[in-house]
């Protein structure tokens, strides 16, 4: 009996140790790999192919590629663990048809929208953009502050006639020294990523490796959101975090999303010209002020400074992560971003917006919408 008792507590250690653990992904092997790529039928949620139009069988014995993965009818899938960021049918504002945190690429893959204005072209998803044709807006392969502008590991000098990928050299995501997007995420999504969440963050672990990278995003710092944001409200800590860094137009700082940006858009909305003002375009990488306008971020009356409810409509970013529920204009939890006014995917307006920006008028009395979150007083 000691015997036995003995290998019991053994057992029992070992699972608690594997508890500990939390990978990744969770849930069925099946609702992501096949061992043989025979199965028939497929799942109602897997298609027998991608709909990239890419055919199986395909690497890592996943039933699909990227696109195919991360397609869907819905925001998320297979029990709510996938998100899904390709709506094969048209998203809605509300409701499980509405768009993730990241945006949608519906609006600009050729079996949806197909407008180039309303997403990024990633390949197999959409066609080149035919009045920017492989370059991203803003490419500067000449760039030289610090780092070459693109795929910075894999080291390409220019796009060629290489069209954007979901990952790799020529993608957002995974290793960008490697120009296959499975070799370029392999073994992430299995990768214990406790250190991007709120309730277990570490951000001094972050961006070790692609798993433990912000969204996959190599080296970038954030709090993941459980549901994609999907529940996400205002004034809520129920919402991604994004990484900032205030008077970063040198990106010397490689930990933010504005410089996962600027990798492919370089010096696009940084500030021209050393500390001259007024600025040439739209500034990120800067405190949002604690003054004029700006201080009565999101609705907030009291200004001056206070804290306002955080607004995941017009996101601010912040240089030490935590998980809040409120920004305060004038500090480093305020941050202007990229994102503060794209979305990553795609969107339903012009140039990824978040918002439709030809209906933005000033003095029209649209209330704290849009470009009036930050800009408080030009409504």
């Amino acid at each position: 009996m000691r015997k036995w008792s003995l290998i019991l507590v053994l057992i029992v250690g070992l699972v608690g140790l594997y508890g500990v653990a939390q990978a990744k992904v969770s849930g069925p092997c099946a609702n992501c790999h096949t061992m043989h790529y025979s199965q028939s039928p497929w799942p109602s949620e897997w298609p027998s192919s991608s709909p990239s139009g890419v055919s199986g069988p395909y690497k890592a014995l996943t039933t699909s590629d990227c696109v195919g993965c991360h397609s869907g009818s819905s925001a998320t899938k297979a029990g709510g663990t996938i998100p899904v960021v390709n709506m094969t049918t048209k998203p809605t504002g509300t409701g499980p048809e509405k768009s993730l945190a990241g945006g949608n690429f519906y609006w600009v893959a050729t079996n949806g929208g197909n407008d180039s204005t309303k997403g990024h072209n990633v390949k197999y998803l959409a066609a080149v953009d035919s009045n920017l044709n492989y370059d991203p807006p803003g490419w500067d392969p000449n760039a030289t502050s610090g780092f070459t502008f693109g795929q910075v590991a894999g080291g390409a000098a220019n796009w060629g006639s290489n069209q954007l990928t979901c990952a790799g050299t020529y993608g957002c995501h995974g290793d960008h020294s490697q120009a296959d997007d499975f070799a370029a995420i392999y073994g992430s999504h299995h990768t214990d990523d406790s250190v991007l969440k709120a309730a277990t963050l570490d951000e001094t672990a972050q961006g070790t490796s692609v798993g433990t990278s912000y969204r996959f995003l190599a080296g970038i710092h954030g709090i993941e959101d459980s549901d994609w944001e999907y529940s996400a409200t205002d004034g809520t800590t129920d919402h991604n975090e994004y990484k900032g860094a205030s008077s970063n137009q040198d990106y010397a700082d490689k930990t933010t999303i504005s410089y996962l940006c600027a990798e492919c858009h370089g010096y696009f909305h940084s500030e021209i010209g050393g500390t001259s003002h007024p600025w040439l375009r739209h500034p990120t990488d800067i405190v949002l002020p604690a003054a004029g306008e700006y201080q009565y971020y999101n609705g907030n009356t009291t200004g001056g400074g206070s804290a306002s409810d955080y607004s995941i409509v017009a996101p601010v970013g912040m240089a030490t992560l935590s998980s809040r529920s409120t920004a305060t204009p004038g500090t480093s939890d305020a941050i202007v971003l990229c994102i503060s006014c794209h979305r990553a995917h795609g969107s339903e307006y012009p140039d990824l917006l978040r918002w439709d920006y030809s209906t933005m008028e000033a003095g029209g009395g649209a209330g704290n919408v849009g470009c009036f979150i930050c800009h408080t007083q030009k409504d």
